[in-house]
């Protein structure tokens, strides 16, 4: 799985696809606080989309 250039820095795998996040934040080095890069910041939608795509995963599964 390679993840687009649109969704490096904002996106979220959810529901197998990508989704843009809405908000997004920065991550940054501990030793000096400059900035590594930027990564989606979920809120609830996103957490509740997450929960749902996962139990359908878990429902529709068979498991060993």
């Amino acid at each position: 799985m390679t993840m687009p250039d649109s969704h490096r820095s904002t996106g979220q795998w959810i529901g197998g696809a990508w989704i843009p996040g809405q908000r997004k934040a920065t991550s940054l080095n501990p030793l000096d606080g400059s900035a590594v890069g930027t990564f989606a910041d979920g809120g609830r939608e996103d957490a509740d989309a997450a929960i749902a795509a996962a139990s359908t995963a878990f429902e529709r599964t068979e498991w060993a």
